[in-house]
């Protein structure tokens, strides 16, 4: 985890958490955020992760539409947590606007 969390630029140590977020999520279909992470908007990268981590298609695609608004880092083709929306419409015409498709 922590050698995948770098690899992305994430800190290891709050990477862990999600990830265990993540395979709860995975194992019960029970979502685990207590909170809304609408409160570190400046973090649009890192909250399309922690969504895609537990598999929200709905807030994944909607933090990656304020990374593309952003214009942060746009590694929303090859970050293995959006693996899931990968044929999903409305994730190809995402990547599309970003230049990315």
């Amino acid at each position: 985890m922590a050698r995948w969390a770098e690899g992305f630029g994430i800190d290891p140590s709050w990477a862990e958490p999600w990830a265990a977020a993540a395979e709860e999520y995975r194992t019960t279909g029970r979502p685990v955020l207590d909170f809304d992470l609408d409160d570190f908007s400046d973090y649009a990268r890192l909250n399309a992760i922690a969504y895609g981590l537990v598999g929200n298609r709905e807030k994944t695609l909607r933090w990656l539409e304020r990374v593309r608004e952003s214009r942060q880092t746009p590694d929303a083709k090859v970050h293995p947590v959006f693996d899931f929306l990968h044929g999903d419409p409305e994730y190809v015409a995402l990547l599309e606007r970003m230049g990315l498709n």
